[in-house]
């Protein structure tokens, strides 16, 4: 299910060392859609809000708020840097 692939992510996007640095990779948003959905990872930016919604109602510290947050802004900007 594709929120699953988004969490998945945001899960992992801080611990993952390869991942990280190939999201940093990428010049062009395609690159980036082919990569996700080669590695299961493949959501839409619909999916990736949800996503983010549904771990932040499980935070139960201003902390864990914190850290997800830090990621979700991470992703955005990568989208976001992409042409």
């Amino acid at each position: 299910m594709p929120i699953q692939n988004a969490i998945k992510l945001l899960n992992t996007i801080d611990t993952d060392d390869n991942l990280r640095k190939k999201l940093y990779s990428f010049s062009q948003n395609n690159e980036l859609e082919n990569y996700l959905s080669e590695n299961n990872l493949k959501f839409t930016m619909e999916e990736f809000e949800e996503a983010v919604n549904f771990l932040h109602v499980q935070c139960q510290f201003k902390e864990q708020a914190d850290d997800l947050f830090q990621k979700v802004e991470l992703f955005r900007f990568l989208v976001s840097s992409l042409k």
